[in-house]
């Protein structure tokens, strides 16, 4: 019997290294991308949320096989003028990283750490900031400014919202060469004049009244400016005599995050119903707060949700051409839902 145990005891760390071989094998063979942090919950019940992460080269992120597609809203303090996330590429990749609008100024620069010159970043003063890149092998770091942060100093859980993905070159190259582009945009056809008839509830889905149609906008050649793409106007007439009469709006597209993150919803209301429709060049509409413009919500989904007084709309599709990477594809596609519901 002693002789016996000795042996079991001699066992027992090759059957353990044998098993974590066996799991080894199984993760590997299983094609995982893996987007959600592992890094533990703020303590508040009241802010569940993950805080920001300073590395991307985790197996909950990059560190299983150079994939990332990852979109949350994270707890961060705003304490400190900047925040950096550190991620390396053994492969060249193409990336994109996104921060939702938000009350502090925030702009994005991405470096190599080996040097002191970015390769992109942002400036702007309103809205979404976007940066993005081929990259080669090596190690990098981005860097959020952050500027206003008193903004946002008395409250008990300051939230960002981000969204960022990396693909290896190779396989976002075969994923392209085996899709095909329609010789020209496709837009939805929708039928806005239903709202007409009294209805106090409508929804259009892409999928499902125009599942035949391979929606998408064709890229313009352009690097600067913003392509809106489609424009579709319609009313929402009162139904009430009163004062407190709203509509709730929601629209939802999905597509592509890093080649086709570009696109967006606009929802402009105009004067009266005989004003034209607007010819925008920008987004000058949402810093003046005359608009409103569609934020990531989820890993390739964007969603604009307001809440609204009867009158005449504009929902515009656009394509934020400085947003794009000019190398990757022809055309955009997405998918589309609007929900429309009247209430007192």
């Amino acid at each position: 019997k002693p002789l016996e145990t000795t042996r079991k005891r001699k066992l027992l760390p090759q059957l353990a290294s044998l098993l974590l071989i066996s799991l080894g094998l199984c993760l590997l063979s299983y094609p995982v991308e893996v987007s959600a942090a592992i890094e533990p919950l703020t303590s508040d019940d009241s802010c569940p949320y993950h805080p920001l992460p300073r590395s991307f080269d985790s197996i909950s992120y990059l560190g299983f096989n150079g994939h990332l597609h990852v979109q949350n809203t994270y707890y961060y303090l705003f304490t400190t003028a900047s925040h950096e996330i550190t991620f390396s590429l053994n492969q060249p990749s193409s990336f994109r990283f996104y921060v939702a609008p938000h009350a502090v100024d925030i702009d994005i620069w991405l470096y190599n750490t080996n040097s002191s010159k970015s390769i992109d970043h942002t400036t702007k003063t309103y809205g979404d900031e976007v940066v993005f890149a081929d990259l080669p092998i090596g190690s990098y770091k981005i860097r959020l400014l952050f500027f206003g942060t008193r903004r946002v100093s008395g409250l008990k859980c300051p939230t960002m919202t981000i969204e960022s993905a990396v693909i290896p070159s190779s396989d976002l190259s075969s994923r392209i060469s085996s899709s095909s582009c329609p010789p020209s945009s496709v837009f939805p056809d929708i039928n806005f004049n239903q709202l007409n008839a009294g209805l106090t509830s409508w929804k259009y889905n892409s999928e499902i009244d125009d599942s035949d149609l391979d929606l998408n906008v064709h890229v313009v050649n352009a690097t600067t400016g913003i392509n809106f793409a489609k424009i579709y106007r319609f009313a929402l007439l009162p139904l009430s005599q009163s004062n407190d009469e709203s509509w709730q709006i929601r629209i939802t597209m999905t597509n592509h995050f890093l080649t086709a993150g570009s696109l967006g919803i606009v929802l402009q209301q105009l004067d009266n119903s005989s004003v034209p429709d607007p010819t925008p060049t920008s987004l000058i509409c949402l810093r003046n707060k005359e608009c409103d413009v569609s934020t990531h919500t989820g890993r390739g989904v964007s969603t604009l949700q307001q809440t609204v007084a009867p009158g005449t709309y504009v929902m515009m599709i656009y394509d934020n051409m400085e947003d794009r990477n000019p190398n990757t594809v022809d055309c955009l596609p997405f998918s589309l839902s609007v929900e429309i519901d009247h209430s007192i």
